[in-house]
């Protein structure tokens, strides 16, 4: 098909816009429309798994927590479907874990947490470390000595680690 190389293209620039974290400007929007619109036409679920969970970001940095939390679940659907990595799985169910904690839904977010870590790769120590913060920041209005002790161990991985950008996102 020759529109395979565009929607190549457009995943790159979108994944490229979605490292800086930008995905409020039109022009996000429109490559992300375009990428949808192409790999619906070749039935790639997990290029369309992939752009929801995009579009869950996108909906996540407007204040959409509702979309956010739709697009998350779609992308965590169709990731299961076609049998994607498992840290895929893990990044995006972390993505749904912190919209849920931003709609005060402490539970399920901890939940989604909790099923991200058990299907991450053992030697993802970046995920690991986020999910760690993320799992102590959902006790935030309730156990500061809990958010403590999660993010005391996330900052001990990232030392471990040595890596300059784990220790100083943890």
């Amino acid at each position: 098909h020759d529109a395979r190389p565009i929607l190549d293209v457009l995943l790159a620039l979108l994944r490229c816009t979605g490292t800086t974290t930008v995905f409020t400007n039109t022009v996000a929007d429109r490559l992300l429309t375009e990428a949808t619109m192409l790999a619906r036409w070749f039935n790639d679920k997990r290029i369309s798994a992939e752009l929801r969970m995009m579009s869950g970001f996108r909906h996540f940095e407007r204040d959409e927590l509702s979309e956010s939390v739709k697009d998350h679940e779609e992308a965590e659907r169709l990731y299961a479907e076609v049998g994607a990595k498992a840290d895929d799985r893990a990044a995006n169910l972390l993505r749904l874990a912190i919209t849920l904690r931003q709609r005060n839904q402490l539970e399920a977010s901890r939940r989604m947490i909790y099923n991200a870590h058990r299907m991450i790769s053992k030697d993802n120590r970046d995920l690991l470390i986020r999910l760690t913060l993320n799992a102590g920041a959902s006790y935030m209005d309730t156990d500061l000595i809990r958010v403590s002790r999660y993010w005391r161990s996330a900052l001990q991985m990232a030392r471990r680690e040595s890596g300059r950008e784990l220790y100083v996102h943890a």
